[in-house]
């Protein structure tokens, strides 16, 4: 059974990459929070890859696990012995040349091949679905076995091991995880562990009122509680603010730092606001949610495209500023733009005159 079979190969695993969709709503959030937990343990790593800002505290690894590779042109400094000897903390390879001297420039230092031996996907409904999450191992789902937790039976079938959710036998992707866990031998066990697959199913069933929802759900919920879950309402943030982080954590992926005017630039475009069903007039709750994810930046500028008028504006927002005010706003020119191109032009012009934004 592929159930089976998923188990046996995430327990062998040694290192395992659980990836969420760009776009990540609560459901699969919470699920993938709990399988995360779960399985970490002393011999095997763990990494979370997805958008920033999610809730339940979790870690986003931004750098995958790989090996790393150094490669020296023996045709131009040829090497007559290679050792290497340990120094306190240090690894310190050596290499002796056959013939005059070793050039720098033939000497190479690069990434090579994912040391991950699976992935689990989490509600990913396709590859393209997480483009963003692994940006930086965009081979993974390529070269890498995959168990792929589908949350509805419109997902895509890309992994070698395909659990998905059908709504229609009463089946929700935090249940199909619930399930994956018990053959694992894996269930979650006090309050960090085991609240977000809670908020997770409780989200995926309408607070367990769902029509259609089954007996199994209830089974699960119990459970969970006797296991220490807790309802809190930090853990299950209303739609609203799961907007504002979705919108934030689109604008954090379209983020360029510009060191020379200690600028950092975010773009939101009207795919940014369909794809998580977000409003402009939601922009004052996305903005404390993006400054949380730049806590270093100095100065963030904001371009957003409206998706009615198709007009960018532009909003500062500055380091320091309240972040649970609507106030992280600072002022800019109160113009509208034809085009991002136009906009970063304007403002830049604006920052070549004595440093116009404050």
């Amino acid at each position: 059974m592929p159930l089976t079979e998923a188990a046996e190969k995430i327990r062998a695993a040694g290192a395992v990459a659980i990836v969420l969709p760009d776009a990540a709503e609560l459901i699969a959030a919470g699920t993938a929070a709990t399988l995360a937990r779960a399985l970490a343990a002393p011999d095997k790593t763990v990494h979370v890859f997805g958008p920033m800002g999610l809730p339940f505290g979790m870690r986003i690894d931004t750098e995958p696990l790989r090996e790393f590779i150094v490669s020296f042109d023996t045709a131009h400094s040829p090497v007559r012995e290679l050792r290497y000897e340990r120094d306190q903390n240090r690894l310190n390879v050596i290499l002796a040349p056959s013939d005059g001297r070793i050039s720098r420039d033939d000497v190479e230092f690069r990434t090579g091949s994912l040391r991950y031996d699976l992935a689990i996907a989490v509600g990913v409904a396709s590859p393209e679905a997480a483009q963003s999450a692994l940006r930086r191992a965009p081979e993974l789902f390529m070269e890498k076995p995959v168990v792929n937790l589908g949350a509805d039976s419109q997902a895509q079938r890309f992994g070698e091991w395909n659990l998905i959710a059908d709504a229609s036998r009463g089946e929700y992707l935090p249940i199909v995880a619930w399930r994956l866990l018990s053959v694992l031998n894996a269930l979650p066990q006090g309050s960090a562990d085991a609240s977000p697959l809670l908020a997770a199913l409780i989200e995926a069933t309408g607070h367990l009122r769902m029509p259609g929802t089954p007996a199994e759900a209830l089974r699960i919920a119990a459970d969970l509680l006797d296991r220490g879950a807790q309802v809190l309402p930090e853990l299950a943030p209303g739609p609203e603010r799961l907007r504002a982080a979705q919108l934030a954590a689109r604008a954090l992926a379209r983020s360029r730092f510009d060191p020379a005017r200690d600028i950092t630039w975010s773009v939101l475009t009207p795919d940014d606001f369909q794809a998580t069903g977000g409003e402009p007039r939601g922009l004052d709750t996305m903005r404390p949610e993006l400054q949380r994810m730049l806590p270093y930046a100095g100065r963030i500028i904001l371009l957003w495209q409206d998706p009615q008028s198709r007009r960018v504006h532009a909003d500062l927002l500055l380091a320091g500023a309240p972040l649970e005010q609507a106030a992280g706003r600072a002022v800019l020119p109160a113009e509208t733009y034809a085009s991002f191109a136009e906009a970063e032009a304007a403002i830049v012009g604006l920052l070549g005159r004595n440093d116009g934004i404050q």
